[in-house]
């Protein structure tokens, strides 16, 4: 399966109410809730503004033969120093155990490296997000640390947040998978394509339902 990512469209709409409706997209994001249509138009019209100007890079995560989406991810650029990219995604509830977040990320990161200026790419994940942990170690990410009350809380409190950060390597390639052999495949204009093979896929979903299973046993 090749999974690919594209700019937002109207036409996703839909799609990003219904998730946006998920508990699981409540818990462990920072969408509005609830989360109205003008919520969701906005992101998606103001996303080719984002974009034009190099401050965020928003993408719908798809494949060629399946009509929703099943995903999001968006990359953006850090204000005070530009070389640094945070990344941020969501997974649509109907498209998970399938490693669609691991294959998004890795083509983020080929898009970082080979599109645009980044030198570090960084993610936040709340350390509970079991997940999100395991989908930013398989991308290459290095746990880094703790930040303390990084965040707020739909309750109000201070949350604390794990960074992972990932250096591009002096010669130009990311490290980690997924590593691109044929560059040609990298970048197509605002498009990024990647092959995911079926073992690998499969694999990523046992990943992921142990990951979950661990979960409901705490």
């Amino acid at each position: 399966m090749t999974f690919r990512l594209r700019p937002l469209a109207s036409t996703d709409l839909d799609d990003i109410l219904d998730v946006a409706r998920d508990p699981e997209i409540i818990r462990w994001t920072t969408i509005p809730s609830p989360y109205g249509q003008g919520d969701g138009s906005a992101f998606i019209e103001e996303s080719a503004t984002l974009a034009e100007n190099d401050v965020e890079h928003r993408f719908a995560v798809c494949t060629a033969d399946e009509p929703r989406i099943l995903g999001t991810i968006a990359l953006r650029r850090h204000a005070n120093r530009p070389h640094i990219g945070e990344i941020g995604y969501w997974t649509a509830p109907w498209a998970r155990r399938r490693g669609v977040a691991s294959g998004a990320v890795g083509l983020v990161v080929t898009f970082a490296w080979e599109g645009k200026s980044f030198a570090r790419l960084e993610a936040y994940v709340d350390p509970r997000n079991v997940s999100s942990r395991g989908v930013m170690s398989r991308a290459g990410f290095a746990l880094e640390g703790t930040v303390h009350g990084l965040q707020i809380s739909r309750s109000g409190d201070l949350q604390d947040m794990l960074l992972f950060g990932l250096v591009k390597p002096a010669g130009g390639r990311e490290t980690g998978p997924p590593v691109l052999d044929d560059p040609s495949q990298a970048v197509r204009g605002r498009f990024v394509n990647v092959p995911i093979s079926s073992d690998e896929m499969r694999q990523r979903a046992r990943d992921d339902e142990r990951v979950a299973e661990k979960r409901r046993h705490r």
